[in-house]
């Protein structure tokens, strides 16, 4: 019965991806987008949450951008994008009509807030060497009247500076380890500190005096946050919870639930009555601080997206981050749906070719089988076989056999529709196996190693066809053109190259020092290469002998894009990124811009 029901699901898996020319609203899905990017899909992830002075607009600060929303009706008044990167830390000034903003403690730029949907003015970009920059996520804040910032420094110590004149005010030098969140009252007199633990400490800044520790948050404590008149403090973990304390009195008052994943930043409104906490679950929720109820939750925000798949009806398109799968409409950009099942990271997506189910694999390896409609799980299916970490996953063409590569430097294929596994091959690589790639009609499976080499395989008989050498680093993806003539290699070492099968040679050599190349994919027409690296871009190649430069490069996300993926017609290309969204772009629009 067992093999029946999953013959009768994977009978669907048999699919490719159609056209994505749906009608697009002109709502914020298309606000600051890139030359050629039709739609983006998802906000980004949250970084930061603050209130303005009248609590009625609410700032939220993401890897592209601050988001502006009505608070009374959770709507998207603007996108405040400029040319910093990332937004980390974000604060109104006490006029309201000023927002400050931060990327990692480094750049400082001033927002002028006009009236809602106005695009904003950038009024000055302020800098100072003397700021640390040892890592992405050290604790960096403003006080709340928007004059001060907080950096911290090598001595566990932290450095108050003028924002306006970028002069030195003081230091605190209270801790004995490092802080990994802080929180500031408003007058700057009171700092809570969370080191690693559940611990959460109160420290007087002007006489550096430890007054108490909170010791009843039950997770790794992720964000802090006082009121306005410095009596209350909430705490945000990494399991979701969210803790409010009474300063004063230094007790536990209430706990918040409704988060599902780490709480990435609390913030209250200034009168104290409503908390807005943002989660890596996607959500921004509103709670009410003397009852504890949840008032309101905006959708929409995204943590690393790490694989991704549009089904074949070019309706729906799925991505995957950390452990959950998000459905979104590819004609408006609403999150449809978001489930959480997986034990381990998902990296394989596909759709059945009737858009009904979607299946996704975890690094496990467990399969699970989802309704489209509904999201709700139909079936799940654990492979064992692998003595070692699997590295790498990837569907036949057909999404009837299951490919995965093990750090232990073997392979293994899977009858999907049974279960069984279908062939073991013990490669020769001397590294575990980071890619794979099946050829068009899935005689031929590639692996790309740590080992810097990519060898063929017969997946009939596991023997090895040939083996190429060229890339110096890790080798990080693998694409075989659509006519099966070409394999595409990404590596580590800043490079695309491209192979011919027939003659079992290199032929082309993209790419100088571009970063670690996470992607590459081929048009439908086999014509063009495209490929995405960690310096934030998308590179353009025309898929022919030489060495040569890219014809175009895409800008337009705040991460490493880490996916890319053409609609079936190759008129759409998808790219997905560490900063939370998905971008989908005109190929022909690209094509007729660049005059290709």
């Amino acid at each position: 019965m067992k093999k029946s029901i999953l013959f009768y699901i994977f009978l669907h898996l048999i699919s490719s991806l159609l056209l994505l020319n749906r009608s697009l609203a002109q709502d914020s899905t298309q606000w600051q987008l890139p030359e050629g990017a039709k739609m983006r899909l998802g906000k980004g992830e949250i970084n930061d949450i603050k209130f303005s002075p009248d609590s009625t607009r609410l700032a939220v600060a993401t890897n592209i951008g601050i988001w502006i929303y009505d608070t009374q009706t959770q709507t998207e008044l603007a996108l405040l994008t400029g040319n910093m990167g990332p937004t980390n830390m974000i604060m109104f000034a006490e006029d309201g009509k000023t927002l400050l903003s931060t990327n990692h403690g480094s750049t400082i730029q001033s927002w002028k807030v006009t009236t809602a949907g106005t695009p904003p003015t950038t009024l000055s970009f302020l800098r100072d060497s003397g700021m640390s920059s040892r890592k992405r996520f050290l604790p960096i804040s403003f006080l709340e009247d928007g004059s001060t910032l907080v950096s911290d420094s090598e001595d566990n110590s932290f450095v108050f500076w003028n924002v306006h004149t970028q002069t030195r005010l003081s230091n605190f030098k209270g801790l004995s380890e490092p802080a990994q969140v802080l929180g500031f009252s408003k007058d700057g007199n009171a700092l809570a500190t969370a080191s690693e633990g559940a611990a959460i400490k109160l420290w007087n800044v002007p006489t550096n005096q430890h007054l108490h520790t909170f010791i009843k948050s039950p997770r790794f404590v992720t964000a802090l946050a006082f009121t306005s008149d410095g009596k209350m403090l909430a705490s945000g973990d990494f399991g979701g919870g969210i803790q409010l304390w009474d300063v004063e009195k230094r007790q536990h008052l209430v706990s918040f639930r409704g988060h599902t994943d780490n709480v990435r930043a609390v913030a209250f409104s200034p009168d104290g009555k409503m908390l807005a906490s943002g989660s890596w679950d996607s959500t921004i929720r509103l709670w009410d601080t003397n009852t504890g109820t949840e008032l309101a939750t905006i959708m929409g925000h995204n943590h690393f997206v790490e694989v991704m798949a549009i089904a074949p009806d070019g309706h729906t398109l799925a991505s995957a981050s950390r452990l959950v799968t998000r459905l979104w409409d590819a004609n408006t950009g609403r999150e449809l749906s978001s489930a959480k099942r997986h034990g381990g990271l998902i990296r394989e997506l596909a759709f059945s070719n009737d858009n009904t189910t979607l299946a996704s694999v975890s690094i496990g390896i467990t399969l699970h089988i989802a309704d489209v409609a509904t999201n709700n799980e139909l079936f799940t299916h654990t492979f064992k076989g692998h003595k070692n970490n699997v590295w790498s996953i990837t569907f036949s063409p057909d999404r009837t056999i299951l490919a995965s590569g093990s750090r232990g430097n073997t392979i293994r294929l899977w009858d999907i529709t049974t279960g069984d596994q279908r062939l073991f091959i013990q490669t020769k690589h001397s590294d575990g196996i980071g890619a794979l790639a099946f050829s068009p009609d899935a005689k031929t499976l590639a692996s790309g190693s740590h080992d810097s080499t990519i060898r063929l395989w017969d997946t009939d008989t596991g023997r090895e066809h040939l083996t190429f050498h060229g890339h110096t680093e890790e080798v990080e993806a693998l694409a075989f053109s659509p006519d099966g003539k070409m394999l595409a290699s990404s590596s580590w070492d800043g490079t695309v190259r491209l192979w011919d099968i027939a003659s079992k040679k290199q032929i082309s050599l993209f790419g100088d020092r571009m970063g670690g190349v996470l992607a590459v994919v081929f048009s439908s027409d086999s014509k063009f290469l495209v490929s995405a690296s960690t310096n934030n871009t998308i590179q353009l190649w025309k898929a022919e002998t030489g060495i040569k430069p890219p014809i175009a490069v895409l800008s337009g996300h705040n991460g490493w894009i880490r996916n890319l993926a053409f609609s079936a017609d190759g008129k759409t290309l998808a790219s997905g990124s560490d900063d939370g969204t998905i971008l989908l772009w005109d190929w022909e629009t690209l094509k007729k811009t660049n005059n290709w």
